[in-house]
């Protein structure tokens, strides 16, 4: 009679696990659908979705992140590279056409103070009439791109949130799910609040400076330029410190919670107590496979998104300073600021950008990497 019981015990384990099998696929594709990970790439517009299918990370696959190589992302930014050039080109033609033109004005004219300045103004204004739109245009990118940026992130918190819990580990995602909330809310709020309109006053100064070279606003401008990116500087410090703390204590919370959960099942549960443990920190550990390429996924989509307007916004930042050189080169002082202050404008918004992208990478990369599994 024992024989006969341990045998059908023995057949009912065999025959079982295909469906627990079956029933752990289900599961972890249900945890897909529901956590939201498969609208991530809704969010995403055409030109990031060219990006990822040039670097070859266009999906949310384990294997395509293991066979994603650094020459994929060095030929996707090439491209972006040879796609974005053009515009900052021309500028630098106009603008090297308009100092120019100032110049022979300025030699050609009565030999006066009130001559000169009468060109030195009009050229001025020409200058800037001739850039403002395109110039208008790419900071308008940078600001739609933090804003994207914001947005997607708080697509990827839910997502992540679900399955740190589906693996196991809920103070991590109670931890991850409130600070990177915070983060996103003050990123947004910093960058509408205070770094677009501080940006908005500095163009004018440096403009003005340009226009009315008699009155120098660029020490005020410079100041203001210099006090963003401090606050920038110190707001990511501040983001990453806090949320890294936060998710290492989580993750001691949570391994101790396993810990505890394990040694019960060990110890009342008889004979398949150790399996049951061992069978839950496999179905852990496979979720957390799936939520780290979430996170990954989820970096590189921000990569994506961001890394074409920072190619242009880089492109305007050298075409203006050779445009500001060849200006010095021939004694046109108007152009000189003008051309500077667009440069500046120009860095203040690469690095609005790179500080959205910083904050938010560090942010996944912590969880992924403290959250373990």
């Amino acid at each position: 009679m024992k024989i006969k019981i341990v045998l059908m015990f023995f057949l009912l384990c065999i025959f079982s696990v295909p469906a627990n099998a079956a029933n752990i696929d289900e599961y972890k594709k249900d945890i897909y659908e529901s956590s939201g990970a498969d609208k991530l790439h809704e969010f995403l517009d055409e030109e990031s979705e060219e990006f990822l299918k040039r670097t070859g990370l266009d999906g949310i696959d384990t294997q395509a992140i293991l066979d994603f190589s650094p020459s994929a992302l060095f030929s996707a930014v090439t491209g972006v590279f040879r796609e974005k050039w053009k515009e900052p080109a021309r500028a630098l033609v106009s603008a090297a056409g308009t100092a120019i033109m100032i110049s022979v004005c300025t030699a050609i004219v009565p030999d006066d103070e009130k001559s000169k300045s009468v060109v030195s103004l009009a050229g001025a204004c020409f200058a800037v009439s001739t850039l403002f739109k395109s110039v208008f245009e790419s900071v308008r990118a940078c600001a739609s791109c933090v804003e994207a940026c914001v947005g997607f992130e708080k697509l990827l918190i839910p997502v992540l949130t679900a399955l740190l819990t589906a693996s196991g580990k809920p103070a991590s995602a109670i931890s991850y799910n409130g600070a990177s909330f915070f983060i996103s809310e003050s990123v947004s709020m910093i960058s509408e609040s205070v770094i677009l309109p501080v940006t908005g006053v500095a163009a004018a100064l440096y403009l003005c400076s340009g226009i009315m070279p008699e009155i120098t606003f660029n020490s005020v401008a410079d100041v203001i330029r210099k006090a963003a990116s401090y606050i920038l500087s110190v707001s990511a410090a501040l983001f990453s410190g806090t949320i890294a703390i936060k998710s290492v204590i989580a993750s001691s919370s949570d391994s101790i919670g396993a810990k505890a959960v394990k040694l019960v099942t060990s110890t009342f549960v008889p004979v398949v107590g150790g399996a049951l443990g061992e069978a839950f920190n496999s179905f852990a550990g496979s979720i957390s496979l799936f939520r780290n390429t979430v996170g990954i996924f989820g970096i590189v989509a921000l990569g994506a998104i961001c890394i074409p307007v920072l190619v242009q916004t880089l492109l305007w930042i050298l075409s203006m300073r050779a445009a500001s050189a060849i200006s010095e080169m021939l004694g046109c002082r108007c152009c000189v600021m003008i051309y500077n202050g667009i440069a500046y404008i120009c860095s203040m918004m690469n690095t609005l950008l790179l500080f959205c992208v910083t904050v938010f990478v560090i942010s996944s990369a912590t969880v992924i990497v403290v959250a373990g599994g």
